[in-house]
């Protein structure tokens, strides 16, 4: 009977052992993570529990003979606010102020249950507070995720308004563009991203964004002076327009200018009196962090071009221009291996496969590969894409490969994907996927090391079936 009723608690026994090694691991890796704000709070609030104890009611100052054991109530709170560490440090601390202020200390008045029981509640809340915590911190890498896809779709609709106010205008001043300009831009910061990195200055093409800038804006004498380690502006130019020029740091549109973070210029109706700066704009160059990478100086440009039209541009093509060498260096690793593919693809993809691997919010790549007889289909199925998903048009040996990136969807929105898909070919060709000979393979972001062998593992799949 003995041996049957061991052979049915062993399961049991092995699993509470596990628990108990695992939870042991956590719980001392958390102890390194209490500050000292914490240790206090700890210490003073479960002494201060047991001093009212020994003040309100003497002859049991632990409560452990009362209907309702009140001095646990602040290792709980301490559990579900901090998690089970700080909860099973206040329980210690109880056990050893009961040792002083309990009486007896032989072990058969020793309140066992009493502690038992308590030291399990703390554990079940501070379980709460480490599923909560997980929860929160999962919610806050999408929160901030989508925030950041708000910020961009309101700086690219801002930039869309923009061109299309420059397209109804259609000035003869106007060479060209800020779409014209932007899609210039982004071809440059793309194809030199492989071929030149400076360390120093971070700066890419730094030449080649000046000549863009002439171009469409009418500079005709202007530069970029670069942030030194020291974090001070260089006085010497790391590229320009026209004839070559220190800048003059004691400037006061350059103060001005650094001060304030933002594109600023001399007012147009003080151009016939005594003007303050011998520079007419002056714009920073930094990213979201607000990191400063240098700062762009116009020297000299035609009166007619100086109007807030052109000062827009300035400051949309530089903020372009410093938010591309962000995300540049990322994708150079992949921009190496697939050079076809597309730059916003790549981009994007470095930035939802750093959410997956460190917060685990999942995202995927669907890909339908297409064969010669099929093709007409893949453009309509492109057509049906959501507004935030990109694609990549990948050709491989006899096949097309359409590559779908699915930001911030898990399993069941691949599947809701593919599901979509089936339904669309069966209502309007008769034929599921797999009947039509299209095949659809999907990967999520975090299964491999990086982005390149991501990419190199699924394209395999596609070619090889």
């Amino acid at each position: 009977m003995k041996n049957k009723t061991v052979k049915i608690l062993s399961p049991f026994t092995t699993v509470i052992r596990r628990y108990l090694a695992k939870r042991w691991a956590i719980t001392t890796s958390s102890l390194k993570d209490i500050k000292g704000g914490k240790w206090l709070e700890i210490i003073i609030g479960t002494l201060g529990a047991v001093w009212l104890g020994v003040v309100f009611n003497s002859s049991d100052p632990m409560f452990s003979k009362s209907g309702f054991p009140w001095t646990w109530i602040v290792p709980i709170l301490l559990s579900l606010r901090y998690g089970v560490a700080s909860g099973l440090l206040s329980s210690i601390i109880l056990i050893f102020a009961w040792l002083f202020v309990g009486g007896d200390i032989s072990f058969d008045t020793f309140p066992t249950s009493y502690f038992i029981g308590g030291i399990i509640t703390v554990m079940i809340c501070g379980e709460y507070n480490e599923a909560w915590q997980s929860k929160y911190r999962r919610v806050e890498q999408s929160t901030f995720y989508t925030v950041e896809k708000l910020e961009q779709l309101t700086h690219r609709y801002y930039i869309l308004k923009l061109s299309h106010d420059r397209l109804e205008q259609m000035i003869m001043t106007k060479p060209g563009t800020l779409r014209d300009a932007l899609l210039k831009l982004n071809e440059l910061v793309g194809e030199e991203s492989l071929k030149f990195n400076d360390k120093k200055t971070h700066l890419l093409a730094a030449s080649q964004f000046l000549s863009i800038l002439a171009y469409y804006c009418q500079i005709t004498k202007a530069a970029i002076f670069p942030m030194l380690p020291n974090q001070k502006i260089s006085s010497t130019a790391l590229a320009s327009i026209g004839n070559k020029f220190e800048l003059d740091t004691k400037d006061p549109l350059v103060l001005f200018t650094l001060e304030e973070g933002k594109v600023a210029h001399i007012n147009p109706k003080e151009l016939g009196e005594e003007i303050p700066s011998k520079y007419i704009v002056a714009a920073v160059l930094k990213d979201r962090a607000e990191n400063v990478f240098g700062l762009f100086v116009v020297e000299s440009m035609p009166f007619f071009a100086l109007h807030q039209d052109t000062l827009q541009m300035i400051s949309v093509l530089v903020d372009y221009y410093v938010d591309s060498l962000d995300v540049m260096p990322k994708v150079e690793p992949i921009k190496q291996t697939y050079s076809d593919i597309p730059i916003d693809f790549a981009k994007e993809l470095t930035r939802l496969s750093y959410i997956e691997r460190k917060s685990h919010v999942q995202s995927h790549i669907a890909t339908l590969v297409f064969d010669d007889n099929t093709k007409d289909i893949m453009v309509q199925i492109k057509r049906m894409q959501r507004k935030m998903d990109l694609s990549w048009e990948k050709k491989l040996d006899g096949k097309t490969a359409l590559l779908t990136l699915m930001p911030l969807t898990d399993a069941k929105g691949l599947d809701g994907y593919a599901a979509r898909i089936s339904d669309w070919m069966k209502a309007h060709h008769g034929k599921t996927l797999e009947e039509s000979s299209v095949i659809l393979y999907a990967t999520n972001l975090g299964d491999y090391k990086n982005d390149v062998e991501t990419l190199q593992h699924l394209l395999f799949r596609c070619q090889n079936g």
